[in-house]
């Protein structure tokens, strides 16, 4: 007869053990791209749904036009149409990871569509912003959890028009 030791032992068995390969794995930088660029898809293909489960309930944002939004503004923003885009390009430039917290730096090439309110500033012209995006990873998935933008000095003027 097994002892209550033994018992305890097997019942237990890697309980207490360090995370798995699996759940480290998924708080990579890899992984961390794929939420950045998942989150800009769902915004640009204006999937609110998707976008609502990604999106942290404590998420805010610093938009370019000066505005804080949450998570509730941001996807009633989305679904009306008011930041639509034609264009909608990311590229990342620095990406780190502390703890459970994941942070991208970079900048967006974006070109409004008709109706958005960038379009009533930038027409169709392309238009370049900056951004940070930070993650926050949490029950095995990366959360949305804010952001803040700004335009590009002179990116709203035509080729070959901007002031250097």
């Amino acid at each position: 007869m097994m002892s209550l030791l033994a018992v305890l032992a097997v019942a237990t068995q890697g309980m207490f053990a360090p995370a798995s390969a699996e759940t480290q794995a998924a708080a990579t930088e890899a992984s961390l791209r794929a939420a950045d660029q998942e989150q800009r898809r769902l915004v640009f293909e204006g999937k609110t749904d998707e976008l609502a489960r990604l999106c942290h309930p404590n998420l805010l944002i610093n938009g370019p036009n000066g505005r804080v939004v949450t998570k509730e503004m941001l996807l009633e923003s989305v679904q009306t149409g008011a930041i639509a885009k034609e264009k909608f390009e990311r590229i990342p430039e620095a990406v780190r990871i502390t703890g459970n917290i994941g942070v991208l730096l970079g900048h967006e090439v974006v070109v409004a569509a008709p109706g958005s309110r960038d379009f009533k500033t930038f027409g169709s012209q392309p238009f370049q912003r900056r951004y940070t995006n930070m993650f926050l990873f949490q029950d095995g998935k990366w959360w949305f959890l804010a952001r803040q933008a700004s335009i590009v000095a002179g990116s709203d003027q035509p080729s070959g028009d901007a002031k250097h």
